[in-house]
């Protein structure tokens, strides 16, 4: 009795699988990326109720990667990967006590573009005035400030302004020099 339960049960589950395969076999296919209204179709006069796949309508693509939202130009990467590592080598020297070869790394004018580009201006004016050249990192220290930086940048060129006015022996200028934060 129980052999049989067993066959019925094995019999009426292949019977559910065959129904399952016809009926697959049978069913069509779906075909999401082919337009309604096909050749094949207007081939056999049919007429097609749907709207017919287009592509999408949207401006075309700008040549250049810099016209692209938040893509920097190509040149002003190359001047940051310059300016980035003129301040390394530079600030290494100066660490060393070797301004000469700080300033020499600061010296290439592709530097002084872009983002970082103040900051090279300030680097190689700290190297002339301790290289003493304090009439050069005078008029440095004012390009800077005629910027308009912000933050640190602004309090130290307005430092580096008096300590230059200071070595070439201007005390009274020194004094009167822009102070850190525009704080009179």
């Amino acid at each position: 009795m129980a052999g049989n339960c067993t066959n019925t049960s094995i019999v009426s589950r292949a019977g559910l699988l065959v129904i399952l395969a016809v009926g697959l076999l049978y069913s069509p296919s779906p075909r999401a990326q082919q337009a309604r209204g096909s050749a094949s179709d207007a081939d056999a006069g049919s007429v097609s109720a749907g709207p017919l796949l287009l592509p999408t309508s949207h401006p075309p693509l700008p040549a250049e990667s810099s016209l692209f939202w938040l893509a920097p130009e190509v040149d002003a990467q190359a001047a940051h990967v310059t300016a980035h590592s003129a301040l390394a080598a530079a600030s290494r020297s100066m660490a060393a006590g070797d301004e000469k070869a700080a300033l020499g790394a600061l010296s290439d004018p592709a530097a002084r573009r872009g983002l970082l580009g103040p900051y090279v201006m300030y680097f190689a004016a700290q190297a002339r005035l301790r290289l003493g050249d304090a009439s050069d990192a005078l008029g440095e220290f004012q390009e800077i400030q005629s910027l308009s930086p912000s933050g640190y940048l602004r309090d130290a060129a307005a430092l580096g302004e008096a300590e230059s006015r200071e070595a070439l022996d201007d005390q009274a200028a020194a004094i009167d020099a822009p102070s850190p934060s525009g704080k009179s």
